[in-house]
């Protein structure tokens, strides 16, 4: 049986995330697959290294996932857009908020077959009960981001425990 290699295109907003948090998934994504990063400058050269001893493509942006920047925002997604383009991946894997919000968009526009978002976590956007502009904006596009493309799937993450109930003695 032959299978051939797909093209995967993982975004995030924080280069130290890449191997820290999603280093193993990396990893076995490798064995039979192309994957390419599309993350912020990165700023530490054996970070560097070590995605490029792995195989993986790297793309940077200046992404600043912890401002709001309408200039800047623009930027990152005309950036995605291009990179999008030219690696023609067949899988887009998002997780963090604002490659979620806009790479799900982006990808459903340059038709990539399967996208994946993995909501890490609620975040500051959600954790603070004050009402503001930059929560209120957060939600809205979230929401139309992840109604945008209805075959999208999500993958939720919560907490740092896993709950098996089939395996608890409570």
């Amino acid at each position: 049986m032959v299978t051939t290699q797909q093209k995967i295109l993982i975004s995030c907003s924080n280069a130290k995330s890449l191997l820290r948090f999603r280093g193993k998934l990396i990893e076995e994504l490798l064995k039979n697959n192309i994957v390419y990063v599309f993350t912020p400058t990165i700023e530490n050269p054996k970070l560097r290294d070590t995605l490029n001893q792995m195989g993986v493509k790297v793309h940077e942006n200046t992404l600043n996932g912890n401002t709001i920047s309408v200039t800047s925002d623009l930027k990152y997604l005309m950036a995605l857009a291009r990179v999008i383009h030219k690696v023609k991946p067949d899988v887009f894997f998002a997780y963090t908020f604002k490659p979620l919000i806009y790479g799900s968009i982006v990808a459903s526009l340059f038709n990539v077959k399967t996208k994946v978002a993995m909501l890490t976590g609620l975040g500051y956007n959600f954790a603070d009960k004050q009402k503001n502009l930059a929560k209120t904006v957060t939600q809205k596009l979230l929401k139309f981001s992840l109604g945008f493309n209805k075959n999208l799937k999500i993958v939720f993450l919560s907490g740092l425990q896993l709950y098996l109930p089939h395996l608890s003695n409570n």
